[in-house]
């Protein structure tokens, strides 16, 4: 395991080689612009989201349960 990892880092030492200055200037400019740091959802916004999904999630949960619940419950009756 040891010999795939140095494979990876003499890859990725190639391939970013030629690239340095490139990817060096992106990143400063995203670290330093203000505009990055403005929120595009409230904290509100976000929850009400959040709480949405949890909620889609939970709904498709129980509907797989009382599926395969239903499956196991005729399973089980078709062996007595």
């Amino acid at each position: 395991t040891s010999s795939s990892p140095s494979k990876q880092q003499s890859i990725f030492t190639k391939s970013t080689s030629n690239k340095k200055p490139s990817v060096k200037s992106c990143s400063l400019t995203a670290l330093t612009s203000s505009t990055d740091d403005i929120p595009i959802f409230t904290y509100a916004q976000t929850a009400q989201m959040c709480a949405r999904l949890l909620g889609e999630q939970d709904k498709l949960i129980r509907e797989q349960y009382e599926q395969l619940l239903t499956t196991k419950l005729n399973e089980q009756y078709e062996q007595f």
